[in-house]
């Protein structure tokens, strides 16, 4: 078992030392999952939830975590929803590349930013592990791609999941949602909670 917040601290500490290009690459998949944990377990001892102590790396799913105690916290999955087609490996090694300041531009807000939110719930509720499961998912859309950005998170998943309810969350044991900027964090399933509500929304 490894103590989450230790490994967490290891990698605020270094990232900026590894850089995008490299950071972001299929080769630190485990350590950016570390640190979406390491966030969780932040956010929920901070707001006075139970929360993991440490956890041991596994394949199906991702972790199993563990209380002070020992005890099992849970077992985890986690998911990083994305842009579609948006290459981050990509991103940075072109950014890296650039002389000057990167300026974004106009960006288009996408016409169903939860669908993929959508689609990967339900690509993970296939598993064979999602019952036993918790999932974690870090929802890294920024408000940039989103109609309604000036609203709060909590406020926009749930005016989703009126809008249409999310399929495929009773398949998991839990799932907690962390909004792009890692500073907001939702339970969805079994209860409704905001954990950490949006500070920057309206």
């Amino acid at each position: 078992m490894r103590d989450i917040a230790s490994e967490f601290d290891t990698i605020e500490k270094t990232k900026y030392q590894i850089g995008g290009p490299t950071f972001f690459s299929r080769s630190h998949k485990k350590t950016r999952e570390w640190q979406v944990l390491g966030v969780t377990q932040n956010i929920l001892r901070e707001q006075g939830f139970d929360y993991p102590v440490y956890a041991k790396e596994q394949e199906k799913p991702d972790f199993i975590a563990y209380r002070d105690d020992g005890s099992i916290w849970s077992r985890i999955e986690i998911v990083e929803i994305l842009v579609p087609g948006y290459k981050r490996q990509d991103y940075h090694k072109k950014l890296a590349q650039r002389k000057h300041p990167h300026f974004f531009g106009r960006i288009k807000p996408l016409t169903e930013p939860f669908a993929p939110l959508r689609e990967q719930i339900a690509k993970k509720s296939l598993k064979p592990y999602a019952r036993d499961s918790t999932l974690i998912v870090y929802y890294d859309i920024g408000r940039l791609h989103i109609e309604d950005a000036h609203l709060p998170f909590e406020k926009l998943i749930s005016d989703e999941h009126n809008r249409q309810p999310l399929d495929h969350i009773n398949t998991f044991r839990r799932v907690l949602v962390l909004n792009a900027s890692l500073d907001a964090l939702l339970e969805i399933y079994p209860a409704w909670i905001v954990i950490k509500p949006d500070v920057n929304g309206a």
